[in-house]
């Protein structure tokens, strides 16, 4: 069995069977490979295909999904042009967990996991699945052990930087699509999606009462706020402040985050939804603070003003 996972034209970032089929969630290099190229088998016996979702553009995705009813983890052969490999294939259990979970792709921002995981906590969220764009250290294991956090090594380039390639996004959408099908969708209801410098705020009520009273709604939009705390952000506390300051909210568009309702989604980009089984309504009049000095240094020109929640 082999770990590495780079095909001549794609990734294959992750693999495993649940509800009755296996996945493999696949990058798009150059331009998406036919499922009919990909050689899938299970104990020398060739796999039915049975569905494709592709995002063919900035933020690409390619799911192949094949019928595959055992419950138990599965040595996967793969074969690709000349390249023939074998995956361990985990099983996924399509019990319900709980109604909210989140995600998110991090790399040196797992310092201030703490103020993020409590923040949630206290917004309803049940599980936290958190990828980390790199090899896990103990010091990361420590900094997210908690008892409804998983940590999964998302150890993938994050840019796709040789001009061979078609688009530049790499690690985040496969870790976008892992997490919407893997941990996602029949486990819980509604999953949040975001960065961990980006708090999701719903005046006076929680993220999961909110959504409990809005159950027909299909994506919940957030723009985007440029946030500070008022003293130093280079000391991040435990908790969020009830006082911050805030630039101006300029709509529901670019740096967006959502939460969506699993159940009606099919692929997702990462500012916003890409492609539904169904669509049952949107809002996006709701507000994101983002902290954006606290991972990168950038610079913002905003007239600020004091903010309380």
């Amino acid at each position: 069995m082999t770990n590495h996972s780079e095909f001549d034209d794609f990734t294959l970032f992750d693999i495993f069977i649940k509800n009755g089929l296996l996945y493999l969630i696949l990058s798009i290099n150059i331009d998406p490979v036919r499922n009919e190229e990909i050689d899938v088998r299970v104990n020398n016996t060739k796999l039915n295909f049975t569905e494709k979702f592709v995002k063919n553009n900035a933020e690409p995705i390619l799911i192949f999904t094949y019928e595959y009813n055992d419950t138990n983890d599965a040595y996967v052969y793969i074969k690709y042009k000349q390249i023939n490999r074998v995956f361990l294939a985990k099983y996924v259990s399509a019990e319900k967990k709980g109604f909210l979970c989140i995600t998110t792709l991090f790399k040196n921002d797992y310092k201030y996991f703490k103020t993020y995981y409590n923040y949630y906590m206290k917004q309803g969220v049940d599980h936290f699945f958190m990828y980390y764009n790199g090899k896990i250290t103990p010091q990361i294991k420590e900094k997210l052990n908690y008892p409804n956090v998983t940590l999964i090594e998302w150890d993938y380039r994050y840019w796709q930087c040789e001009k061979k390639y078609r688009w530049k996004h790499h690690a985040q959408p496969g870790q976008l699509a892992s997490a919407l099908y893997k941990y996602g969708k029949y486990n819980f209801d509604y999953m949040i999606f975001n960065d961990m410098d980006e708090y999701l705020h719903i005046e006076n009520d929680t993220l999961k009462s909110y959504i409990q009273k809005n159950l027909n709604i299909s994506v919940f939009g957030f723009s985007n706020i440029w946030s500070k705390l008022i003293n130093n952000d280079s000391n991040i506390p435990n908790d969020l402040p009830s006082e911050f300051l805030i630039g101006s909210d300029k709509g529901y568009g670019r740096r967006a985050k959502n939460i969506y309702k699993l159940q009606d989604i099919k692929l997702i980009g990462i500012h916003g939804p890409y492609s539904f089984l169904k669509m049952e309504g949107k809002i996006t009049n709701l507000k994101m603070y983002h902290f954006y000095l606290w991972n990168k240094n950038r610079t913002v020109n905003e007239i600020w003003k004091k903010i309380s929640l």
